[in-house]
């Protein structure tokens, strides 16, 4: 759970790489995200399976052991219009 000003970031991995992610942005949810994540050196690879079918690929950083950077290229609906703009993400995860 990543808490950045006015949004929440959940994300829930399982051991068989399917993963849930929920993002909260200005008090609206987006629709949750299904998909299938894998791992390889440190590239990390988000295939969706829900809502739609895009490969997210980012990589990955570990700082200590309870910090986890993730950068690379995503879309997002900043104006919340319904049309997703072109994106670069940065996403700190801290180990609860």
């Amino acid at each position: 759970n990543t808490r950045m000003e006015g949004a929440t970031f959940d994300l829930n991995v399982q051991e068989s790489g399917l993963y849930t992610a929920i993002l909260v942005f200005m008090g609206r949810a987006a629709p949750a995200e299904i998909g299938q994540l894998s791992v390889s050196g440190n590239v990390l690879t988000m295939k969706h399976q829900h809502p739609d079918t895009l490969t997210a690929v980012s990589t990955f950083t570990f700082s200590g052991d309870s910090l986890l950077v993730l950068d690379g290229n995503t879309e997002f609906d900043f104006n919340l219009d319904g049309t997703k703009e072109e994106a670069t993400l940065h996403l700190e995860l801290l180990r609860k």
